[in-house]
């Protein structure tokens, strides 16, 4: 295991790593497939770049990550159904469907894709429809889903373990789905996987984005939490150009579209403190600060809380009490439970009145909130719970 002595910047190798502390206030996190986890998080940051970043520092964290890659159960509160986005002027879509979709017009219309950490295969399954004279293939750390992946319609091939075992072929488009922030040492990662790519070939990348969900800093598998600015930097320093940012495609996630640009013949130094610098280290005492301000809102009041992702489920390990039910718009949730507390949608809510929890930043709690009386007109009594800032 990693001492303290002996960490570094995952991104700029810096040894200059400052601890900022536990998150949340009870020995608990949650896992990135969203289960309950007994080990709490501990964020850190670079004094050089300001990446905030975990560690593992004994066999007891070691072993839970393990855990969670060999028993993992992506969108299982859904069927295995990935998450769904509710664009104001669209249907609601899986999130990779509306990602790839954007980047079609920068695409050829035929190749070879290659998903890196494909689970049941949400990418593949996107990707199946919206690229269909596209040839697919599949890689993961662990096989469990093997089966159903090449079940999935143009798939290919099925490589699992690490990144060496990948065959040599070169391929037109790679997808590091919610992958790039589980890696240890993503650097080392990137640079193999830009071999892998053709000369015109891409790069597709989406990770949590930690400023407009600083919740995310209490997923104990997620190594890595991304600004923007990081992220830009991080790609560009290895040889790598922003095709199409896709900022605004999904409200909590950060996602860009890159090709390779000429190589680098080391990491760039050059990072600025600027006010993206100072809002990134205060993502982890929002987290905390606004975890207070939950608690005391709902006093001895009844509440429920507002989504099932892992900052909801985060939230139930850490509040006093648990919530009466827990409200998804996704209707393959609500059938299902979160430690025996009923999931239901909007529509369902016939209480007079009720605290609801919304685990998001104050624009994106707002703008949900606006949503749900509007489209729901038993839920414009409610009190919406949100962050103060």
């Amino acid at each position: 295991m990693i001492s303290r002595e002996e960490m570094s910047c995952k991104l700029c190798s810096s040894e200059k790593i400052v601890e900022l502390g536990k998150v949340g206030s009870k020995p608990a996190s949650v896992t990135s497939d969203s289960k309950l986890c007994a080990v709490q998080a501990r964020a850190y940051i670079c004094r050089r770049c300001r990446h905030i970043q975990k560690f593992n520092h004994d066999d007891g964290e070691s072993a839970t990550i393990n855990s969670v890659y060999e028993n993992y159960a992506p969108h299982y509160l859904s069927g295995g159904n990935e998450q769904l986005l509710f664009p104001e002027d669209q249907q609601p879509r899986p999130r990779t469907f509306h990602v790839i979709e954007k980047c079609i017009k920068f695409l050829p219309k035929t190749g070879k894709l290659l998903d890196i950490g494909t689970g049941n295969g949400a990418v593949l399954k996107s990707a199946s429809r919206l690229l269909s004279e596209w040839q697919l293939h599949a890689f993961d750390i662990v096989d469990s889903h093997r089966e159903e992946v090449l079940k999935i319609p143009h798939v290919e091939s099925f490589f699992c373990g690490k990144i060496d075992d990948i065959d040599q072929a070169k391929y037109d488009l790679i997808v590091l789905w919610h992958a790039l922030e589980h890696i240890s040492s993503p650097m080392e990662i990137l640079m193999k996987l830009k071999d892998k790519i053709t000369d015109d070939g891409y790069l597709l990348v989406q990770v949590p984005d930690v400023q407009r969900n600083p919740f995310d800093l209490a997923v104990i598998d997620h190594y890595s939490h991304f600004t923007f600015k990081r992220l830009a930097e991080f790609v560009r320093s290895l040889g790598f150009v922003i095709v199409a940012d896709g900022y605004e495609w999904t409200h909590n996630c950060l996602t860009v579209l890159l090709k390779k640009d000429h190589p680098t013949s080391e990491v760039a130094t050059a990072y600025s403190c600027d006010t993206e610098d100072i809002k990134s280290e205060s993502c982890f005492y929002w987290v905390n600060e606004t975890l207070e301000y939950f608690k005391c809102a709902i006093n001895n009041l009844d509440y429920a809380i507002f989504g099932t992702g892992m900052a909801s489920i985060w939230l139930l390990s850490q509040l006093p009490r648990p919530p009466l039910f827990f409200i998804d718009e996704d209707n393959l949730k609500s059938s299902n439970k979160i430690d025996n507390i009923q999931i239901i949608g909007p529509k369902d809510l016939h209480r007079g009145e009720l605290n609801i929890i919304m685990p998001f930043i104050k624009p994106v709690a707002a703008n949900i909130s606006g949503r749900i009386k509007r489209l729901y007109k038993n839920c414009g009594s409610y009190n919406f719970v949100m962050a103060e800032n």
